[in-house]
Order: C-alpha cells, then sequence, then structure tokens
C-alpha cells in the first residue's frame, strides 16, 4: 500500500480527477488496515491460508460492517494504485489478488463452520457482508443510533 502511494505521487501520470480518486483510496486503505489491526487485542489475526485457528470472533470496529476489512483494505490498494498511476495493466493484479482474497476467506470460512464458534459466526455472517458493507444496512443503523440520541 505504502508502495503504490509512493509512486502515485511521485509519479502521477493520470487526469487530476483520476489521481484524486486514487490517492484518496490508497490513503482510505491505510486506514481500514491500521483500524481493522487495532481492533485485535490478545489474539491477532491469522494470516490468510495459514494453518491457525482463530479461537475468538472478532466483531469490533470495521468488522461491524464487513468480515474481511483487511483483505477489503488491500483491494482497495490495488485498486487505488492502478487509478493514481494511470497504469491500466495493474487491474490483472487486483482481479488476482482479489481472487486470492476470495478463496482465503472461503477457507476461513470453512475453519469457522467447523469449529467452537460456529452458531456465532453464522449469527454474524446473517448480518455482515464480506467484503462491502451494505449501505442500507449502514443508513439504517445510523439513523437509529440517532434516534437514540433523541
Amino acid at each position: 500500500m505504502v508502495a503504490h502511494l509512493g509512486v502515485a505521487t511521485l509519479y502521477p501520470s493520470t487526469p487530476d480527477n483520476l489521481f484524486t480518486i486514487g490517492f484518496s483510496l490508497l490513503l482510505f486503505s491505510i486506514a481500514l488496515f491500521w483500524w481493522s489491526v487495532s481492533t485485535f487485542e490478545e489474539q491477532p489475526p491469522a494470516v490468510a491460508f495459514s494453518a491457525k485457528v482463530v479461537t475468538s470472533l472478532n466483531t469490533r470496529g470495521p468488522y461491524r460492517f464487513i468480515r474481511h476489512p483487511l483483505y477489503s483494505s488491500y483491494m482497495l490498494a490495488w485498486l487505488g494504485g492502478t487509478l493514481a498511476t494511470g497504469c491500466w495493466w495493474l487491474l490483472i493484479s487486483f482481479f488476482a489478488m482479489g481472487y486470492v482474497y476470495v478463496v482465503a476467506a472461503r477457507e476461513e470460512k470453512k475453519q469457522w463452520l467447523t469449529g467452537d464458534n460456529e452458531a456465532a459466526y453464522k449469527k454474524y455472517k446473517a448480518s455482515t457482508r464480506g467484503f462491502i458493507p451494505d449501505i442500507l444496512t449502514l443508513l439504517k443503523m445510523r439513523k437509529a443510533n440517532s434516534d437514540e440520541s433523541i
């Protein structure tokens, strides 16, 4: 992510609007990454495709809205780097890595569905999406929170 950010800053080769969108996606991806990492207290997240069994379900921070915010942050970085640099062939990395993240997410889901937290994971899965938050649900949550404060 940082490398894409550096290259985009030093060598912008796209129209200003695409550079701005791409650069913004890169910054947002870094913020989402660190927000996601900050929610892990005792047990850090497992590395994709690792044999490490995660025993606690994290539903804090961005995990309240999507099940895979780290993978989403990586995807935003790949897309942001492509837009900011204007190197359209980098879309290959966006789609290739996207495929890898989807496969990794499916493997993680299998672990959750065979572990002790199967019921909790099913409930969590029913209320969140995988990589992109449900905008309508976010708006409803925001409205409910504002109604409670009245």
